[in-house]
């Protein structure tokens, strides 16, 4: 009978729960009744309830920000004019032509795809804050809603105490109650997390009806450009860099450092697999293949691969200074991991020297990562054998092009 009480009211929160998951996802449309205003929405808006990729919606951003002149923007180019526009800007806009005149800097002209990189605060950290006021400014046109209200969010935690009550009330008779009391807790936390952190999105009608009459718009405009990532650097490894007269594209190196004396994880792995288990494995199979001295030759081959390996390994980074010291410019940063794992966040920064076409790339600490947006000249000391940061300093901050009063804050 308890069992029973048991799974009958968490069926029926379940029930509950997933009905109130019911309503159109981001990308399902629908004919419908336009609502007033239709026709006036931002395309960060409409590339949201599309369902398509923010990065998507931060190019249709900038699209539509030059189509306002804001700045020019072809395919070849961005150019900044003499004289910005005189309007208001709702956040996400802002947050974009910050982000344009902090990456253009000194530059009047920059490369389309350069502008879809060099994030402060790394791209994961803009885009979540982006991502958020479109969809403020999506709600406040009444097109999409959460998927649970705060109202919703409320009663399904106030409806999970009947679950959790009749655990209770099914171990009251037999004397359990006291050692269940913390699992029956523990129950009760699981459903109301379910509940508060569901924070997808759902179309309206109207946001049905305005996605079904205007995608096309969309489309078109991204299309403009080619495709909607042909704003993008074609490489994730690979970031624009304005150090210098000109940009260039550069490539982002590793950020593992190397064993002494300049040896890669990669030929250590493979060197060791070379001594156990391919020593034994190649004296077995020269001595079933060859017999007599077979296995000696084995062994003696997989030896003198290992002694190339190793030399080869080693002269690849021979030839560079056991230090080096010189100023750059900080061109990417990017985080890893959570604050939930064991290992936490780690926090990393590409830099520009300005004569390789490889920039550097170096794990550091959050203090100096917050201190070293794009765009920061720093100065550096290195180990290039062994590719080990041995001491980063910012200098200090490229010029921002004069497109808005800049926040105080760098990230905002």
């Amino acid at each position: 009978m308890g069992a029973a009480l048991i799974a009958g009211t968490l069926a029926g929160w379940l029930a509950l729960y997933f009905a109130s998951l019911i309503g159109p996802r981001l990308g399902h449309r629908r004919a419908g009744q336009l609502p007033i205003g239709a026709g006036s929405e931002p395309p960060a808006v409409l590339n949201l309830i599309a369902g398509r990729a923010d990065r998507d919606g931060l190019a249709a951003t900038l699209i539509g920000l030059s189509g306002r002149g804001w700045f020019s923007l072809t395919p070849t180019a961005c150019v900044l004019p003499a004289e910005t526009p005189i309007e208001e800007l709702n956040p996400y806009e802002r947050r974009a032509v910050v982000h344009v005149a902090k990456r253009t800097g000194a530059h009047r002209e920059t490369p389309p795809e350069a502008l879809l990189d060099g994030f402060a605060g790394g791209e994961d950290e803009f885009m979540k804050a982006f991502r958020a006021e479109v969809i403020a400014e999506s709600r406040a046109r009444g097109l999409s809603r959460p998927t649970f209200s705060g109202a919703r969010k409320a009663l399904l935690c106030v409806l999970a105490l009947i679950p959790a009550g009749a655990t209770v009330v099914a171990a009251h008779p037999g004397g359990q109650l006291p050692s269940l009391l913390p699992l029956v807790a523990f129950y009760y936390i699981i459903l109301c997390v379910a509940a508060l952190t569901k924070s997808t999105e759902r179309l309206t009608r109207a946001g049905q009806a305005v996605l079904a009459a205007r995608e096309s718009d969309l489309i078109r405009a991204l299309g403009s450009f080619g495709s909607p990532g042909s704003l993008d650097t074609g490489e994730r490894n690979a970031a624009w860099s304005g150090y210098g007269d000109s940009w260039r594209l550069v490539k982002i190196g590793s950020t593992d450092e190397r064993m002494w004396p300049g040896i890669s994880g990669g030929a250590f792995i493979i060197m060791v697999l070379l001594i156990i288990p391919g020593i034994p494995v190649a004296g077995i199979v020269g001595d079933v293949l060859a017999g007599g001295h077979g296995a000696e030759l084995g062994v003696l081959a997989v030896v003198a691969g290992n002694v190339a390996l190793t030399s080869r390994a080693i002269a690849r980074f021979a030839h560079l200074p056991r230090f080096a010291e010189f100023d750059g410019l900080v061109i990417r940063q990017w985080q890893t991991g959570n604050e939930k794992s064991e290992e936490g966040i780690s926090y990393f920064v590409a830099i520009d020297d300005g004569t390789s076409a490889d920039a550097w790339a170096f794990p550091v600490t959050e203090q100096n990562y917050n201190a070293m947006p794009p765009g920061t000249l720093v100065h550096v000391r290195v180990d290039p054998r062994l590719n080990k940061l041995r001491g980063i300093e910012p200098l200090r901050q490229l010029p921002v092009a004069p497109l808005l009063d800049l926040p105080a804050d760098p990230r905002a």
